[in-house]
């Protein structure tokens, strides 16, 4: 092995002593972070101690000597030729130096190594989620790149996008491309069904491809409850779908911190029942404005055809009717609480709600705070 020390007794031999890295973190081995060192001292080597190269006393956390990128390894056996690899952390600031002082005996070896304060590599990350309900709304993705890039191809086998094929030719580096889920189809799962965004580097750099993934997630499909009740080819039905949410709302809400008579009384129309109570007031009613307020472009629905009034707090039957299917969810999923609010008032200081436990329908004090899940159609 190169770069030797001798006393005169023992030997020291490392190889290579001189590293420079970019501002990127390193926590496992590669090619340019890997050092050997070997002695014939009985009691083998150590890591004397790991200083800032400008002043050679400070000691210095951001470079470690490791066996693996992360488990430390500050000494070694005689006569063997011990691998060492080199963990750093990232550097958001200026460049830095440091000196690994390996010891024998009275043998001191320096190894030094930098870090810089650019980027020795080409990312591109995104603020994608984890996944996105199929409900036919748009999404919008936050792309940060350290190169000029472009779609050149987007793969959806399942069909969980409305705009695939639209976002193929899109160009930038530091902007935000929007998508469009499809809708959900009760009769054609797509749970988890993901598609891929391709991303190639431009501008003659490199030869860089990522593959951004866009997952379908599906609510929970009650029953054909969603809209009026129409009679069609001779047959009375709703004209569409419901669903609800798999989860409840983060924490309990009450239907009214204050008792006003409102007049929304349906037992049938959650939807209607929801925009009256948000027309009123986009603060005053909890349970409705927290699931009005998940619709897009929220506060100019004035409606219930509005395109984008998807969301919306459940009648009573509704609630009734999410009670009937619950065995029909996977049981992480399953309302399992009790005490739901709907969208119904039942007088000036009541609204009605359902237990989705044992089920019965109650009545409780508006001010008093009971779960909420929200439907959609």
């Amino acid at each position: 092995m190169s770069n030797t020390v001798f006393d005169g007794q023992n030997l020291l031999s490392v190889a290579p002593d001189e590293f420079t890295f970019y501002r990127e973190a390193i926590s496992s081995a590669r090619t340019d972070n890997v050092f050997y060192v070997e002695t014939d001292y009985p009691s083998g080597w150590r890591v004397d101690r790991i200083v800032d190269a400008a002043n050679r006393t400070t000691p210095v956390t951001w470079v470690r000597t490791t066996s693996n990128g992360v488990t430390a390894l500050t000494s070694g056996a005689a006569n063997t030729n011990t691998r060492v690899v080199l963990a750093v952390t990232a550097n958001s600031g200026a460049e830095r130096s440091a000196i690994i002082w390996i010891a024998v005996g009275r043998l001191r070896y320096a190894v030094n190594v930098a870090q810089t304060n650019t980027s020795g590599a080409f990312t591109l990350t995104t603020n994608a989620a984890a996944s996105y309900p199929l409900d036919g709304r748009s999404n919008t993705i936050s792309v940060t790149a350290n190169f000029p890039w472009k779609i050149t191809s987007v793969t959806d086998t399942y069909g969980i996008l409305q705009n695939g094929s639209s976002l193929i030719g899109m160009t930038g580096q530091n902007n935000n491309i929007s998508f469009t889920m499809a809708r959900q189809d009760p009769a054609i799962s797509k749970q988890g069904r993901p598609a891929g965004v391709i991303f190639e580097q431009q501008g003659g750099l490199g030869n860089m491809m990522v593959v951004v993934s866009i997952t379908a997630d599906e609510d929970l499909y009650v029953g054909r409850l969603g809209g009026q009740l129409v009679k069609a080819g001779g047959v009375w039905q709703y004209e569409r779908p419901l669903y609800v949410q798999k989860k409840n709302a983060a924490t309990n809400l009450a239907w009214s911190p204050t008792f006003t008579e409102t007049g929304v009384t349906d037992r049938i129309q959650g939807k209607a029942n929801t925009l009256a109570l948000n027309l009123m007031s986009a603060t005053e009613y909890p349970a409705a404005n927290y699931c009005f307020q998940m619709n897009e472009n929220y506060t100019d629905i004035r409606n219930v055809s509005d395109p984008d009034y998807v969301w919306f707090l459940p009648s009573p039957n509704q609630l009734m009717a999410v009670w009937t299917v619950r065995n029909s969810f996977d049981s992480a999923d399953r309302p399992s609480y009790e005490h739901y609010w709907s969208s119904a008032e039942n007088s000036v200081n009541q609204a009605s709600g359902e237990n989705l436990n044992t089920y019965y329908r109650f009545t409780g004090v508006k001010n008093l705070l009971y779960f909420v899940r929200c439907v959609r159609e």
